[in-house]
């Protein structure tokens, strides 16, 4: 063969080699065409090259030494031949002046080039081998031009132009002045921190690139720039996406099982060629297995031997940990590796924002996210990663038991020791089936947590059939957990199918029977049997044929009638136990306006007394006597069209909702407006409204995905919002629970205070296109419609707040709660003192008053008479029945120079008071003397104070780390005080009733439960993230003795088991930080106060053992 046929087959094999399978077969088609021989050498050395692996569309994968060695050759002066130039001649692109090459990739060249437009130096980057070029490598450049121009980030390479000149793509970017990571750290070595700074801003520049709905896919130190002052800069978008399989789909640019990225820092997913489940988290992975490469200066697999074997190990092994390469990390930082290179993405940091946080939390030594769950579930996590050696020991263990079994039958006298070994296996036994019960217990609260509450319940059923014998507490922790979060379940009732989509739903008064409103018929249900009612409700068609649309339907008051509002100008009422016409019509339209086609009846309703029907369509409503059809006075007309009217429950006026998105009010005996018109702040059209039961407010839901919340005696409009950050579709009442529920077009619906417009409670989320919503209030049901025909009916979960709230008018200093009145005092940073009655629903307020001193704690005396106020050097004592202060002010002797008081307690007879300061002080007066009687010294600000309930001790936490316990009377002689030493200041503390048992709260997310009885020491502790601000004891002659309560730093209130440290039922939350908890009703009911000015009240999770 010629040196020109060397030549020739070795370029055409470099070109097909980066390329994929079609487009190889479309470049020797139309470069070989009919040279079979050169085709035939081409395809021996694809063939040749496939057996090393190869990974397409990435730098330097594959191994060309013996086709590069015949390209030499070919090259190389041939005797008789005359010695041919070199070709390195530099592209000729239009506008730039090359000046050097920076570097090659797969498919491209990227030039340091003059720009002369401008007069700079930037990085020029044109498609490589562009003569074979195939379709497929121009549509990625394109699309790394049109992804990459799309982003203005500091840690991303800008674009400043593209075009093609002469028929080669380029593209002129930022010209960085730095070096790729892995040279910048040889020459410039960074210790830990310097490091972990440094990758907290690539993936503040990833996280970037995420939010505009790019993906990288190939994150690697190459494709990491850093500048002279460290700074990184994240270059080559050549491999990148737009995220979600619709446009993975869409671009058509990257085949199933074809493998994108490098090997040293791609996902599982990526190496498996699971293109189609490439998402952000396969970034996550990359920037994971970046900072496993910084600290340990390895990458997570090994990357020795053939590609494929490579490919293979990254897609199906477990990565390798820092000690196997003999790199020791504290055990937070081990953790956060691990997350982030996980081989499973939901066991991963889901977004690179959440990485960057992690890393800046661990930089800053507080608690990291990842090392929150719980020891026994990375148990139950490596149980399943190692099934093969969980099952070879179970073998053993069975092999060993058949063993001793023949071991008894041939030598008896070796029972002794067959007995034991039984035992041993029994534990054994025992103790795997126990890490099961834990690990599948976490787990459901987790996927409770997450609302996933079917599959969570289902996980609690098989956590509680795998508890070993003897393991009581485990399985009463079980129970409990079931029971309290079946309280939160949306129970499906009953599912009903129509033939059309569902516009409208209405219940009967009496819960039996639903209406449900198609587009052109509507039709009532019996809900016990599941059943139709008779045949549809239509109204007439119009001349030309066409069937009437029926716009509403509504059940009579006492749910004997329906009536019916259509497209054919007319209302009409209809038996409810028949679906036959009553012969009772209402034409709202006169001939000249049907004549015209306006003959829409947008709404009729029913007065509340069920005697007169109000009709609307049109820009006029219409009043009528429901048992003759007679009109009643004159039409009410308006400026604008009217899409919904409805009575107030008063039945003494009505309101109209206009297509120019205003509210009207009409007075239905002078037949004149109210007022002026009402405007929400987006002034949509109004598609709906509705009053709640009292009248005190009505919702709007407007066409733009929108409600409106507005007072109606003020005429005020409380909001004006989407709730769930979606489009509303629907909304309505709950007279019960003072709540709004709110559809989206997504199919979820959720519970909404109207008042504080927050959302504590679990929403429902529904398949299908929703349409439509109507609450029950009386059964507690919600009915939700869809546009396929489906209507569903589900059970309103009980389990969230007992009552309506009480939110304080400023940030609150103290609460005191009188349980045998069930009175609560609360002090309020401005010096105001309110008193509120708790036997009410909503809460009451009885009593107010500015104070002259700034108090900032309250303490109320055991028999409930007297309340102690105090503040800075100012005690005071308050008569509750009279609501006087009693005798003239205590002046305390240590001035204001102790700061803040924080915390007080009366002694439980009453006649003494302790005060405890920020400064560490802690003052116990005489009730009658008013002279402070002992004072102790703690060494830092005291946070909660307690005497013993036989007044033989006095307890005090304090943020020294410590509770200090100091004998009182005749026993503190020549005693000193006891220390229970914490690791972290000490937040919070509670006492139980009989004194034997102290609960402590920890700034490290710890809470401790300690013996008082006499040996001080340590019972249990409940390890957590987030500093705990309050505890609280479930009551002590109760089946919850063993639980207690704890409030923590982020607004959180969680119940716990002590024995077995599992959490019971879901989370209450405020929206920060919890200052103090008190049981009420019996135990039954807990009420929380916040840093966000709400006291609220939750209904507690309950042992099977109680009473409902």
């Amino acid at each position: 063969m010629s040196p020109d046929f060397y030549r020739r087959s070795t370029e055409l094999f470099l070109a097909a080699a980066k390329l994929t399978t079609e487009d190889q077969h479309e470049l020797l088609t139309r470069e070989c065409g009919e040279d079979a021989a050169l085709r035939c050498e081409v395809e021996k050395l694809l063939q040749q090259d496939l057996q090393l692996g190869p990974i397409r569309d990435r730098e330097s994968v594959h191994n060309f030494a013996s086709a590069q060695s015949l390209l030499d050759a070919a090259n190389a002066p041939q005797e008789g031949l005359d010695p041919s130039p070199p070709a390195n001649h530099f592209p000729m692109i239009a506008g730039f002046t090359i000046l050097s090459q920076l570097g090659e990739g797969a498919t491209s060249v990227i030039f340091r080039a003059f720009q002369q437009s401008t007069n700079r130096e930037v990085a020029l980057k044109t498609l490589f081998f562009r003569q074979f070029a195939s379709k497929k490598s121009r549509q990625r450049f394109e699309r790394e031009i049109e992804l990459a121009a799309s982003l203005e980030h500091a840690n991303i390479a800008h674009i400043y132009d593209s075009g093609e000149s002469a028929g080669v793509l380029w593209l002129a970017m930022e010209l960085i002045d730095g070096l790729p990571l892995d040279q910048y750290l040889k020459i410039r070595p960074q210790d830990q921190r310097a490091k972990l700074t440094l990758m907290i801003r690539v993936c503040d520049a990833v996280s970037y690139a995420h939010r505009q709905g790019i993906i990288h896919r190939d994150l690697k130190p190459g494709n990491i720039l850093v500048r002279e002052q460290g700074q990184p800069v994240v270059v080559d978008f050549g491999l990148a996406r737009l995220a979600g399989p619709d446009s993975l789909a869409g671009q058509g640019l990257s085949l199933s099982g074809e493998i994108l990225g490098t090997p040293g820092f791609m996902s599982p997913e990526q190496a498996r060629g699971e293109n189609e489940a490439t998402d952000l988290r396969s970034d996550c992975y990359s920037l994971g297995s970046l900072l496993f490469w910084l600290i340990t200066g390895a990458t997570p697999y090994d990357l020795t031997g053939s590609i494929a074997a490579v490919t293979r190990r990254i897609g199906y092994e477990q990565p390798r940990r820092p000690a196997e390469l003999g790199v020791s990390l504290d055990r937070d930082l081990t953790a956060l590796l691990a997350k982030s290179i996980s081989t499973d993405p939901e066991d991963r940091y889901q977004t690179a924002e959440e990485l960057s946080h992690e890393i800046q939390r661990y930089l800053n030594h507080e608690p990291l996210m990842v090392r929150s769950r719980s020891s026994l579930y990375l148990i139950g996590k490596w149980l399943a990663r190692h099934r093969i050696v969980t099952t070879t020991v179970v073998s053993m263990i069975f092999a060993a038991l058949t063993g001793v079994l023949i071991f008894i039958v041939s030598l008896r006298s070796e029972q002794q020791r067959t007995e034991r070994a039984n035992r041993e296996l029994q534990i054994t036994s025992d103790e795997l089936r126990l890490t099961m019960a834990s690990h599948s217990l976490t787990l459901a609260q987790e996927l409770c947590e997450f609302n996933d509450l079917t599959q969570g319940i289902q996980y609690l059923r098989e956590a509680f059939s795998y508890v070993p014998d003897g393991y009581d507490d485990l399985r009463h922790v079980i129970r409990a957990n079931q029971r309290a979060w079946e309280h939160d379940v949306w129970l499906p009732i009953i599912t009903l199918r129509e033939k059309g989509p569902i516009r409208q739903i209405d219940l009967s008064s009496d819960g039996k029977s639903l209406l449900a409103v198609s587009n052109t018929f509507a039709q009532a249900w019996n809900l016990e049997s599941g059943l139709p009612k008779g045949s549809p409700l239509t109204h007439a068609a119009s001349p030309d044929g066409k069937p009437a649309r029926i716009w509403s339907a509504q059940f009579s008051p006492d749910g004997q009638f329906i009536l019916t509002a259509g497209s054919d100008g007319r209302a009409m009422i209809w038996s409810s136990a028949t679906s036959e016409s009553t012969g009772i019509e209402f034409a709202h339209f006169d001939p000249a306006s049907i004549a015209t086609g306006d003959t829409d009846v947008r709404s009729a309703e029913f007065s509340p007394d069920g005697k007169r029907i109000l009709t609307a369509g049109g820009r006029t409503l219409r009043l009528w006597v429901a048992q003759t059809g007679q009109a009643i006075g004159n039409p009410l007309t308006q400026d604008s069209p009217v899409r919904c009217g409805k009575f107030h429950p008063g039945g003494e006026w009505l309101a109209a909702g206009g297509a120019d998105g205003m509210i009207r009010f009409w007075d239905c005996r002078t037949e004149t407006m109210r007022g002026e018109p009402l405007a929400g702040i987006s002034k949509a059209l109004i598609n709906n409204l509705k009053f709640n039961q009292e009248g005190s407010y009505f919702l709007v839901v407007c066409a733009d995905g929108r409600i409106q919340i507005w007072e109606t005696a003020t005429r005020k409009q409380l909001r004006e919002t989407s709730p769930v950050n979606r489009l509303v579709i629907d909304a309505d009442f709950n007279n019960q629970d003072r709540g709004v529920y709110a559809l989206s077009d997504k199919g979820e619906v959720q519970r909404w205070e109207i008042t504080y417009w927050n959302n504590f409670h679990r929403s429902l989320i529904l398949p299908g296109e929703a349409s439509c919503l109507t609450v029950d209030s009386p059964t507690q049901q919600v009915a939700v419609g869809d546009a396929e025909g489906t209507i569903r009916l589900q059970k309103i979960p009980a389990h969230g707040e007992v009552r309506q709230r009480i939110l304080a008018s400023s940030p609150i200093s103290s609460v005191a709660v009188d349980l045998k009145s069930s009175t609560l005092w609360i002090v309020m940073k401005e010096s105001r003192l309110e008193q509120w009655d708790l036997q009410q629903d909503p809460p009451v307020l009885r009593f107010q008053q500015e104070l002259a001193f700034p108090a900032e704690s309250l303490s109320i005396s055991p028999d409930g008479n007297r309340l102690a106020v105090v503040g800075g050097a100012i005690v005071r004592q308050l008569d509750t029945k009279s609501r006087e202060f009693i005798g003239s002010p205590w002046e305390s002797s240590m001035g204001n120079t102790s700061g803040p008081v924080l915390a007080t307690t009366y002694c439980p007879e009453g006649k003494q008071l302790a005060i405890g300061t920020q400064g560490g002080d802690v003052d116990v007066w005489d009730g009658v003397s008013q002279k402070s009687v002992s004072r102790w010294k703690c060494g830092g600000a005291v946070t909660s104070l307690f005497f013993s309930p036989d007044s033989q001790y006095f307890i005090a936490a304090s943020t020294d780390r410590n509770v200090w316990i100091w004998p009182i009377g005749a026993e503190a002689e020549g005693r000193g005080p006891v220390q229970l030493e914490h690791p972290e200041a000490v937040l919070s503390m509670a006492l139980s009733p009989d004194g034997r048992t102290l609960l402590t709260g920890c700034r490290d997310g710890t809470t401790r439960l300690w013996s008082l009885f006499h040996e001080r020491k340590l019972l249990s502790e409940i390890k957590q993230v987030h500093p705990v601000t309050a505890v609280a004891f479930y009551p002590q002659q109760s089946p919850e003795s063993n639980w207690i309560l704890t409030g923590f730093r982020d607004g959180s209130v969680k119940t716990w088991d002590t024995k077995t440290g599992f959490p019971i039922g879901p989370t209450f939350r405020h929206n920060t930080t919890i200052q103090s908890l008190c049981l009420l009703g019996g135990g039954r009911v807990v009420m929380s106060t916040s840093n966000d000015r709400n006291i609220r009240f939750w209904r507690l999770p309950t042992s099977p053992e109680s009473s409902p």
